[in-house]
């Protein structure tokens, strides 16, 4: 199965639950939201992140809940990220890469310079494919289920028999 990311239709597929079709969005959307949870806020990976999961053809939800769970594990990984930040930035063969990146327009804004950042960085794009992966397993096992769960929750049941969701898109 390949890595499928398009951009977002009008339309809102986070109202139509678990179903086949959507396992891929929902898997994208907990490997954009690890991605988040990951990086550092204070740069400008992490606004570039933001609106990838906007506008792909992702789950915003799943996003949102997997970058809020990384987003404490992050604290528990500095340790380890900031050993993996300084072991790629501070290597020789590396050294003249660095120096040529840092000159480019916005790369300084990145923080790509600092141990942490940088850490991160790596270890995000390293579990970006496994955490889709295995995200996309457990919603094709697991989907189903949570669909029924959240179908007969009483809040989801009201707002969907108020029709609130259709007023708030109806909005400009």
């Amino acid at each position: 199965m390949a890595l499928n990311i398009r951009l977002r239709r009008p339309g809102n597929h986070e109202r139509q639950g678990f179903e086949r079709e959507l396992w891929n969005p929902w898997a994208l959307g907990c490997a954009l939201g690890m991605c988040i949870g990951l990086i550092p806020k204070d740069t400008l990976i992490f606004p570039v992140l933001v609106i990838a999961l906007f506008i792909s053809m992702s789950s915003l939800w799943s996003g949102l809940f997997s970058s809020l769970a990384f987003a404490g594990v992050s604290y528990l990984l500095d340790g380890l990220t900031q050993k993996l930040g300084a072991l790629v930035l501070t290597s020789e063969k590396l050294e003249p890469f660095w120096l040529a990146v840092y000159d480019l327009p916005l790369i300084p804004w990145t923080g790509f310079s600092n141990t942490a950042v940088m850490g991160n960085t790596i270890l995000a794009l390293i579990l970006f494919y496994p955490c889709y992966r295995l995200s996309y397993i457990f919603i094709r096992a697991y989907g189903p289920y949570f669909d029924r769960m959240i179908k007969q929750n009483r809040v989801y049941r009201f707002i969907v028999s108020r029709d609130v969701v259709a007023r708030v898109e109806g909005l400009p």
